[in-house]
């Protein structure tokens, strides 16, 4: 039987990482969450001194280091599905727009940032925690989005690293 405490702090890291139902129990869901936020290894992206967000495509996580610190995460992300997978290695944020419409699915992309080809983050169209992946882009929270969107600019490198398990 867990304690009201335990049950709140629960209930907080549900609401926080976009987990519903917000139960205050630590389903699978909330486990898998924890689990790879756990396992992310800060010290493995290649950030320097420039700000740099860094992506663990093994966990499917994101923070963003600024000057050594990390400014935000680590969080959870989706990433491209087997056969539309999230490439890893060194990019750039190559385009900012805040609300364009994708030209291949026709859905919204709010807080869209290119960083290779056709792929950038943006904000999730669904639930982040369920389904096989996105088709190539990185799916972050609403929250994430904005937070990713008002900290970066056009130029900021992305270190993109490890591979998604089952692609």
């Amino acid at each position: 039987e867990r304690s009201r405490a335990e049950c709140k702090a629960i209930k907080q890291f549900q609401r926080r990482f976009g987990i519903y139902p917000m139960t205050g129990r630590a389903g699978p869901v909330t486990a898998n969450v924890a689990r790879r936020l756990v396992r992310t290894d800060l010290d493995a992206c290649d950030s320097g001194s420039a700000m740099t967000v860094c992506l663990d495509l093994t966990h499917q996580t994101m923070w963003v280091v600024r000057g050594g610190d990390v400014v935000l995460g680590p969080t959870p992300v989706r990433t491209g599905r087997a056969g539309l997978t999230t490439p890893a290695g060194h990019f750039r944020i190559t385009e900012k727009k805040l609300r364009p419409i994708s030209s291949y699915y026709d859905v919204p992309l709010p807080y869209w940032q290119r960083f290779v080809g056709d792929i950038g983050f943006h904000q999730t169209p669904s639930y982040l925690h369920e389904g096989p992946g996105s088709h190539g882009c990185v799916n972050l929270l609403p929250g994430d989005a904005v937070t990713l969107w008002r900290l970066t600019s056009v130029g900021v490198r992305v270190h993109s690293f490890g591979r998604k398990p089952g692609t």
